[in-house]
């Protein structure tokens, strides 16, 4: 019955794409409205990242973002009606973290991709081992499809809506630490040394899309989960290019494979764009 379904779905796909300006109708997935606005990006806490330094007033303009990360359903729909190959899969490989022996553990190059990223995944899981240059091909189908523009958030956008519309909160949630009900990251399931044994949040590796407390907007997993793709080439707040990555991109939220510090909506992380990992994906946004 379940592989009936989609089977279903999947053939519906197209026509309902063409007849609906909702590109998640056939999922659970939907686009929310966010009014613009002016806000300080950066981190007025407690600087934990010197990345986000300093902290500066920029303006957002209104958009649309994705309500979830992007799913192993929504991603192979993309797959299925372009016949779109990954760069995990054409090159065969992508990064996860290995465990060499007791003392030695270390990014390595292992063939995985988004179908079998090295660990057991549903189609409602977010879609990992993508590389930027991928996310932005899902987003150019998923323009042509629809007649709209769809591209990977701004980071001014993504901290916008991480803070709640610009709040200078440590987390989506407020700044109270992470726990087994706001954020998938390196908890007691986690084999990783970082990893928070206080803290139960259900999975080892990635959770079903919506499994936590979203923020005031309902958007979910903008902390944890994976790392999400953004837009923009790493720059620091003072418009420098970071040393020796001129062409990387931001990458934001932390994920299941992190410390709670990375789950902080000012936390930048970079790497570039034909890169792909086991805790990276991405969420969209449409131009309004």
């Amino acid at each position: 019955m379940r592989t009936l379904t989609l089977l279903t779905l999947t053939l519906c796909y197209s026509c309902t794409l063409q007849n609906s300006d909702d590109p998640f109708a056939y999922s659970e997935n939907r686009m929310v409205a966010i009014l613009g606005g002016e806000f300080w990006l950066g981190d007025l806490l407690d600087s934990a990242n010197l990345l986000a330094l300093p902290v500066h007033h920029v303006i957002v303009r209104s958009f649309e973002i994705s309500q979830y990360e992007i799913s192993i359903g929504d991603f192979e729909a993309f797959v299925k009606d372009s016949e779109y190959l990954t760069q995990a899969e054409s090159e065969n490989w992508a990064y996860s973290y290995q465990y060499v022996d007791d003392t030695i553990r270390k990014w390595k190059r292992e063939d995985i991709n988004w179908k079998n990223p090295g660990f057991k995944q549903g189609d409602n899981h977010p879609v990992t081992c993508v590389s930027w240059n991928d996310a932005k091909a899902y987003c150019d189908w998923l323009s042509l499809k629809t007649g709209d523009n769809y591209r990977l958030p701004l980071e001014i956008e993504w901290e916008f809506i991480s803070k709640n519309r610009g709040r200078s909160t440590k987390y989506p949630w407020g700044n109270s630490s992470p726990n087994g009900k706001t954020a998938n990251f390196a908890d007691f399931n986690s084999q990783v040394t970082w990893a928070d044994k206080s803290v139960d949040d259900g999975y080892q590796f990635t959770a079903p899309v919506g499994s936590y407390l979203p923020n005031k907007y309902r958007i979910y997993d903008l902390a944890g989960n994976v790392w999400e793709w953004c837009e923009d080439v790493i720059k620091t707040y003072n418009g420098l290019p970071v040393k020796n990555y001129a062409s990387a991109r931001v990458m934001r939220g932390g994920s299941f494979h992190n410390k709670e510090n990375t789950l902080r909506t000012t936390w930048r992380n970079y790497d570039y764009p034909d890169n792909r990992y086991y805790n990276l994906g991405f969420r969209v946004v449409r131009s309004r």
